[in-house]
Formats: structure tokens, C-alpha cells, sequence
């Protein structure tokens, strides 16, 4: 079942992704894939159990499985992780980002199986986002649940995390944020 949002809701939702389509499409393209600050929002919890913590998130298209497909056949081509990684960068570099429209709400982040702080973050059902980069700054109430391995965001989380990070935890655990785009807020900077 999809929710309903309100338009103005919905209007915050396409903002921030054609944001976040923007400033991915520029770190493939010119930055060598490496993550931005707009990619690493602080990760809030209630009650202030942690302080802020920076998680590198990704935001995944509406119908991921044949780019999932192709993220693992990248990287079981080769163990060399300078070629995984080349690829990767030319494969997302080419159309992945050019319509934010393609991508659905939630994002991702993938930690260690044993990560006391992602367990807390599932624990706590929902945490505060603040995404910066440049001259915009986002704040994202969201639902936390921690994605089992035969979902499809899991399987798109893993295969890309496995082309860029060539140290990835053996056990990782991947979670979701569902974000709240009613709450959403563009602060002003």
C-alpha cells in the first residue's frame, strides 16, 4: 500500500531528491566518487543518546533490481578494488542521477552486524537527519527499521557498498530511513 502525502509534502520530497541527484551526479562525475557532505547527513537520535553522528546514506530508484543486477555483476567481475571501483564511478556517472523523479522515499545506510550505535539507531524507530552541503541544509524526521537481507534495498545497499568500500564489514547489517516529508524542512542558511 503507497501513502498518500500531501502536495506540499510531496513538493519537499522532489526538492530534496532533485538535490540529492545534483550533488551525487557531481560527486561521480568530478569528485571520484567519493561522498559529499550532502550524502553524510548527522544522525540525531531522541533524547541525545549519541551525539550527531555522520552516516554516508544512499537513496535508491523506485525499480532498483536491474541496476542492483548490475552493481553485483560489477563487482564479482574482478577482486581487483581499483577496477570495481573505476566502474562503479562510470556506470552511476553515465544516467543513474539525471531524474530524481526515478527514486523512491527511502534511503539506506549499511553498518557493521555488530555496530552498538545502528542497533541503538533500529532501537530508537526514528532519528533526525540534518543533510548539508554548499548553500542548502535539510533537516528529515525518520522511521528507522533495519532491512532484512532478502530485501531489495538490502541487495542494492550491499552490491553498492561493495563496488566503493573494499573494507565492508563480512556481517553487514543495512537500515532504512523512511523519511516523514511532511516534517521535512529546507533551513535556511
Amino acid at each position: 500500500m503507497v501513502e498518500q502525502i500531501s502536495e506540499e509534502a510531496a513538493n519537499r520530497k522532489q526538492k530534496f531528491l532533485g538535490w540529492q541527484c545534483l550533488i551525487r551526479q557531481y560527486a561521480v562525475r568530478q569528485n571520484d566518487g567519493r561522498p559529499s557532505p550532502g550524502m553524510r547527513p548527522l544522525l540525531a537520535l531522541p533524547n541525545d543518546v549519541y551525539d550527531p553522528y555522520p552516516v554516508t546514506t544512499l537513496i535508491h530508484k523506485v525499480d532498483c533490481e536491474e541496476i542492483t543486477a548490475e552493481l553485483q555483476f560489477l563487482a564479482q567481475k574482478t577482486l581487483d578494488p581499483k577496477i570495481r571501483f573505476d566502474e562503479a564511478v562510470k556506470y552511476l556517472s553515465a544516467i543513474h542521477y539525471q531524474r530524481s523523479r526515478d527514486f523512491g522515499d527511502q534511503m539506506t545506510a549499511l553498518f557493521s552486524n555488530d555496530s552498538k550505535f545502528a542497533q541503538t539507531v533500529i532501537n530508537a524507530d526514528y532519528c533526525d537527519l540534518k543533510f548539508t552541503q554548499n548553500n542548502q541544509s535539510w533537516s528529515i524526521r525518520c522511521a528507522t527499521a533495519k532491512l532484512a537481507d532478502t530485501d531489495k534495498l538490502f541487495q542494492a545497499t550491499y552490491w553498492h557498498n561493495k563496488l566503493f568500500n573494499p573494507k565492508m564489514p563480512a556481517q553487514p547489517l543495512v537500515i532504512g530511513f523512511m523519511p516523514d516529508w511532511a516534517s521535512a524542512k529546507l533551513l535556511e542558511q
